[in-house]
C-alpha cells in the first residue's frame, strides 16, 4: 500500500477534541479539534435515537468520521468527558450522569432493593 493510500485512509478516522457544542438546530453540531490549531465548524453530532446530551466540553474527546477521506464532509460519534464517567458498573448495568453528580442505574437501583 503506497503511504498517500495509507494516510489518506488514516485521515478518514481520528480522535478529535469537542471545543463547543450547539443543540440548537435540527441536527446538534460541534467545534472540533482536529490537531493543533486546526478547528472545525458545524461538524454533525450523529447520536443514537432517544439518548440525547450536551457533554461538559472541559476533556469532552469523540471519534470524527471524514466522509470519503474529505475533512470538510466531517461528523462526530456521541461524545464523551472520560472525567466524568460513572465507572463501577458491573456486567450488564447500565447508568445514566450528568455534570452536577445525579447518577443512576440499573445497579443502584437493584443494590437498594
Amino acid at each position: 500500500m503506497s503511504k498517500e493510500i495509507f494516510d489518506k485512509l488514516r485521515g478518514m478516522i481520528r480522535r478529535v477534541s469537542i471545543k463547543s457544542v450547539d443543540d440548537s438546530g435540527e441536527m446538534q453540531t460541534a467545534t472540533v479539534g482536529v490537531e493543533e490549531g486546526i478547528e472545525r465548524k458545524n461538524v454533525e453530532v450523529w447520536q443514537p435515537y432517544g439518548l440525547v446530551g450536551v457533554p461538559d466540553t472541559d476533556g469532552a474527546i469523540s471519534l470524527a468520521i471524514a466522509i470519503g477521506g474529505d475533512e470538510g464532509d466531517m461528523w462526530v460519534l456521541p461524545p464523551s468527558n472520560p472525567s466524568q464517567r460513572m465507572g463501577g458498573l458491573r456486567k450488564g448495568d447500565v447508568g445514566v450522569a450528568n455534570k452536577a453528580g445525579t447518577r443512576s442505574s440499573s445497579a443502584l437501583t437493584a443494590r437498594s432493593r
